[in-house]
């Protein structure tokens, strides 16, 4: 059930899958298994997500990271607090998504995921540009693009690009917001040009 959830979801079919994730919790529930009930609930907390039913998802998210912090498992722990990000974040609750990308940033750093650090730095980056806090957007954004620069992600830094262009934006700093963005757009070029070699 849960592997035809999966299927379901990745097609953008939420009703479907979150049916047959439910029919997966409860087979979890039922063989005892801490592991594919907190897998359940992560993707049930996607369908409501995507449904925006933000609160339910909040709810189902918080069920799984209760399982996955029992049993350790710090990767899926800091996927799941960044969802929570996003999901407050909807709701227009920034400090609260802030808080939760926070958590997410410091559980990849802690096992070495610096690609999850930086993408999560984005997050953190756009919540302080909307929530009206420039400088932390930018110190934000800036980490974020030291980190793919080290990793030589040409694709991630265009976004961190974009995500500092974003920043400047958000401060009405139109000549450096229109400099990022042309450095995002030169290094999509490079990439697409890669592509379809």
């Amino acid at each position: 059930s849960l592997n035809l959830g999966l299927l379901f979801a990745r097609n953008y079919d939420y009703i479907t899958a979150e049916r047959y994730f439910t029919e997966g919790l409860q087979l979890s529930i039922d063989q005892k298994s801490k592991s594919n009930e907190a897998y359940a609930y992560q993707f049930i907390g996607y369908g409501q997500q995507q449904k925006l039913e933000f609160d339910e998802a909040f709810t189902s998210f918080q069920r799984a990271i209760n399982i996955y912090d029992s049993l350790g498992e710090k990767s899926k722990l800091s996927n799941l607090y960044n969802n929570l990000g996003h999901t407050v974040q909807s709701k227009g609750e920034f400090e609260a998504a802030i808080g939760y990308y926070q958590k997410s940033n410091a559980l990849a750093y802690e096992i070495k995921n610096m690609a999850d650090v930086a993408n999560v730095l984005q997050f953190i980056s756009f919540a302080y540009a909307i929530s009206g806090n420039p400088k932390k957007s930018l110190q934000a954004a800036d980490s974020c693009l030291a980190i793919y620069r080290e990793l030589k992600n040409n694709w991630q830094m265009a976004n961190a690009y974009l995500t500092l262009g974003n920043a400047y934006n958000s401060i009405s700093d139109y000549h450096e917001a229109v400099k990022y963005y042309l450095f995002a757009d030169s290094l999509y070029i490079i990439e697409k040009d890669d592509w379809s070699r």
